[in-house]
């Protein structure tokens, strides 16, 4: 048996991290969204895109189409800006019509400018979800799928095709397609097109199949995006008043956009959803053999979990948040209940129970703002709710929609890393911001429920960064402060201080540091007053420069102006000017002499181009001595 434990070192791991705002988000200039065919002819998609750019209006091109296929388009152009969400509601029967196939149409959208895009998805008075979109530049090649255990789903997406997806099925029960059935230890191949999506089990009547998807590998030639869910998932129900299972519970549609294998953590802190009696349901899923999980259940006791073979899960109830540590990177994900049942075997709709899929956020990707909407509340109406992971340290420093946090949050200390807590409350419905600092960071889950059984979950738009890839050390000559990459290959990015001291005690010093500190630019001394030389310019001028110190390291440059003019202060009207003096001299006032020209000397300089006989041409003057223009007379 093996397991993990804090030591100074893997503690050391938990630092908060140092990520440039705007680098590796959620926030991306490029989503595609395949729409699923439910069963239910009332049936339709929000999508709900935010903005953190300072911008007076950001245009989103909307484009649902069947890829490839049929050609069919719609088109919508959505204006957002800071502060406002954009949205735009697809009822999906028009976009996919009655026919099923394996392939279905996508949504596809495309701007100038940085959005975060949220899927939710409703059938009236049955279903919804909800889900956060990866933009397209964070898609990876390798993705593990999680499900409840009645009509799982899977859907592949690409941009760009042709792109080979292989997917090595662990199912119960088999699936057929193109007249072969898929069961567990199956491996299924399909070739996707430019802007092209494939169903795994479409949500109609007959695809009832028992099983889950959970551990399954999908893994493509080019990068690809993957929801995973079910088209009716459900948990058994408990009595209200007792912890007995008596029978399956309420169902609904549930799905959610996988993170890639590249952006699995090592540290997670669970989460408990305050409007269940009971909690959901957390499950750890290992991308490559010989990981080893430790669950703290104590602050100093934990439980060890072996996952020897690639996709392994395991399945934990957990009452409390707690902390979850990995030798290796895994995925965490959180299924909510069903709602419990009374002894008269009705569901307690007030125990606001019903399934919904969520990706926990790795503490490696905690962000320090998410900006975020919730449905439409004409459409459907629910109850939203928020859970906040965050250092107690920060917590009265958070700041909610510009104000402080709500009073009525309820905190719980975090097991195995009493410094963290986790927070629930209810928020009110609309566009909503949280944020702390660059160097505060925290997590967000979202999630709304209803007395009619109808649920969504989904994270807020976290950080993006490759926490799992495969890393190489950089040589230290090419390490730079604050430059995003994992230079020690610790799994942190920026996270030493340049003090000659092991900050991270990783054995080595000063080897991946922080951003420098920025430089603020402050004006130096103005110069002298000067004149140009021009008769018709009466004004001095002087100027000064923005060095000391000049601005570095996104420090703000100066405020002010760089040059200053001050009217009448050259040549005064009792001047003659240079241009008007009689042969001979030159300069203001013509008092200066130039007698030994052959030719009129420069009226401003007292430059000869050619000497009187006697006299020799050096440096441009005759004379004995070198002329200098007085501009301050």
């Amino acid at each position: 048996m093996v397991s993990l434990v804090l030591s100074k070192t893997t503690s050391a791991l938990l630092l908060l991290v140092h990520l440039t705002a705007g680098e590796f988000s959620m926030f991306g200039k490029e989503f595609l969204y395949p729409i699923p065919k439910l069963q239910s002819r009332e049936s339709w998609v929000e999508l709900v895109m935010v903005t953190r750019e300072e911008i007076d209006i950001m245009q989103v091109r909307v484009t649902a189409r069947w890829g490839e296929i049929e050609g069919q388009e719609v088109n919508n152009e959505v204006l957002v800006n800071r502060g406002h969400e954009g949205r735009v509601v697809y009822d999906t029967m028009m976009l996919l019509g009655d026919e099923v196939t394996a392939f279905t149409a996508t949504v596809h959208l495309v701007s100038e400018h940085n959005f975060a895009l949220t899927i939710y998805l409703f059938e009236r008075h049955a279903s919804g979800d909800s889900m956060l979109a990866m933009p397209v530049s964070t898609w990876g090649r390798t993705y593990f799928a999680v499900s409840y255990n009645l009509s799982p789903r899977l859907q592949v997406m690409t941009v760009s095709g042709p792109n080979l997806v292989r997917m090595d099925f662990k199912l119960d029960l088999g699936m057929m397609y193109n007249g072969v059935n898929y069961t567990k230890g199956s491996t299924l191949e399909v070739t996707l097109q430019n802007l092209q999506a494939f169903n795994v089990l479409n949500c109609m009547p007959e695809d009832k199949y028992s099983g889950s998807l959970t551990g399954t590998k999908i893994e493509g030639q080019l990068p690809i995006g993957v929801i995973s869910g079910n088209c009716k998932g459900r948990t058994p129900a408990f009595l209200c008043d007792g912890p007995d299972e008596v029978a399956e519970g309420t169902a609904d549609y549930t799905s959610e956009v996988l993170p890639p294998t590249q952006m699995y953590g090592m540290f997670y802190i669970s989460i408990r959803i305050m409007a269940h009696r009971l909690p959901g349901t957390t499950v750890l899923t290992a991308a490559e053999a010989d990981t080893f999980v430790s669950v703290y259940r104590t602050n100093e006791e934990y439980d060890s979990h072996e996952l020897l073979t690639v996709g392994q899960s395991v399945e934990l109830t957990l009452p409390e948040p707690r902390l979850i540590v990995s030798n290796k990177g895994i995925q965490v994900m959180y299924l909510m209940r069903s709602a419990c049942r009374r002894e008269d075997a009705s569901f307690n709709l007030e125990d606001f129970g019903d399934p919904a899929i969520g990706s926990l956020i790795p503490l490696e990707l905690f962000y320090f703002e998410y900006i975020w909407a919730t449905p439409d509340q004409e459409l459907v109406h629910l109850t939203h709710y928020i859970v906040i992971t965050v250092k107690t340290e920060f917590v009265i420093r958070l700041r909610f929609d510009d104000g402080q946090l709500p009073a009525h949050i309820e905190w719980i200390q975090a097991l195995g890393k009493p410094d963290y807590r986790v927070g629930n409350t209810d928020i009110e419905p609309g566009f909503h911001e949280m944020r702390g600092s660059e160097k505060m960071l925290f997590s967000l889950i979202i999630y709304g429920l209803s007395d009619q059984a109808v649920s969504y979950m989904h994270p807020g738009p976290y950080m993006s960064a490759p926490v799992n890839a495969p890393c190489t050390p950089t040589a230290p000559n090419l390490m730079m402060p604050g430059d995003n990459i994992d230079n020690d290959c610790d799994r942190l990015f920026d996270e030493e201080k340049p003090d000659g001291i092991d900050n991270d005690h990783d054995q080595r010093v000063d080897e991946d540091l922080l951003p420098n500190e920025p430089i603020n630019g402050a004006w130096g001394g103005w110069t002298e007053w000067a004149c140009v030389l021009n008769c018709s310019d009466k004004f001095g001028y002087r100027s000064r420069q923005c060095d000391h110190p000049k601005p570095k390291h996104g420090g703000k440059e100066c405020v002010g102006d760089s040059k200053e003019s001050l009217a009448a202060y050259c040549f005064m009207t009792d001047v003659t000017c240079p241009t008007e003096c009689p042969k001979g001299t030159f300069g203001p006032g013509c008092h200066r002499k130039c007698p030994n020209c052959a030719t009129d000397c420069d009226k401003w300089a007292g430059n000869c181009s050619t000497c009187a006989e006697g006299f020799k041409l050096k440096e441009g003057t005759c004379t004995q001595s070198k002329a200098f223009v007085d501009l301050l007379l």
